[in-house]
């Protein structure tokens, strides 16, 4: 009888869910049914899980990662000398931030000029324009529009940042429950501190750590981008942690126990 590893409620078709090991919004593929319940599962995802996704979503969105459902947001970036913004789609391929949408009108004629992403957003702006000009011939303006591909000449950036209590709080469920998922029958060990602070009760103490020798913990080929995890025991002094790896870029050590034998 599988039981929830923070609430302890018996888990069963009532309160059933899939939790993803690795989440599946940064293609974590690894799940179990019989880890968390759905209230709690529901009560992580909208509260931790969603910032650390958050400061994610530019490496989910590059490398076009593969999820369950939907897709990578868009990324907002900027590029240097300009005031315009642009997106990158996932996959990598950049498009301007906004339509942009020019009339002049002298009250004889009126000259539109439009910049839009795709054909679909270009008719919108279109139809727009019709409401005030009814004359205005939407399917002959499509046929003349011409369609242009440019180069950046110049590279995009944007701000990345990573870490804060939600998101370390997200990043020790990803050990815990990984940890659990190995040893789903195991007794005896005392996870009551790593667990209080995962649920937020606990936010005094330290559990996480960014990881910053240049010594690879897993070792990778050079084409591989990865998501690892490593357990490590020490019986000296009874500590239990896990090593959280997360797109080869962003390394965590996690205290899991004091308990460790």
């Amino acid at each position: 009888m599988a039981r929830c590893i923070y609430c302890k409620e018996t888990i069963d078709k009532s309160n059933e869910t899939v939790e993803h090991i690795l989440h599946n919004g940064i293609g974590g593929k690894l799940k179990s049914k019989r880890l968390v319940c759905k209230k709690c599962n529901n009560r992580f995802g909208e509260e931790i899980d969603v910032e650390l996704l958050s400061q994610l979503n530019q490496f989910s969105t590059l490398l076009n990662i593969k999820r369950d459902r939907g897709k990578p947001r868009w990324v907002k970036a900027e590029r240097t000398g300009e005031v315009r913004s642009y997106y990158i789609k996932p996959g990598g391929k950049p498009v301007i931030g906004k339509p942009m949408v020019e009339i002049k009108d002298d009250g004889k004629a009126a000259k539109v000029t439009i910049e839009a992403r795709d054909t679909s957003e270009l008719r919108h702006i279109l139809r727009g324009v019709k409401r005030r000009y009814p004359k205005f011939n939407v399917d002959e303006v499509l046929k003349q529009a011409r369609y242009q591909k440019e180069y950046l000449k110049d590279s995009l950036h944007f701000n990345l940042s990573i870490g804060g209590p939600h998101s370390f709080r997200a990043i020790s469920k990803i050990a815990y429950n990984y940890y659990r998922y190995k040893n789903p029958d195991e007794e005896g060990l005392n996870f009551d501190d790593i667990e209080r602070y995962i649920k937020g009760e606990l936010a005094e103490k330290d559990f996480v750590w960014f990881y910053y020798s240049d010594k690879d913990v897993i070792i990778k080929q050079p084409i591989e981008i990865l998501h690892s995890i490593a357990l490590k025991g020490n019986l000296e002094d009874y500590s239990l942690y896990a090593y959280v790896e997360l797109f080869n870029a962003f390394k965590f050590i996690v205290l899991l126990s004091t308990e460790y034998t």
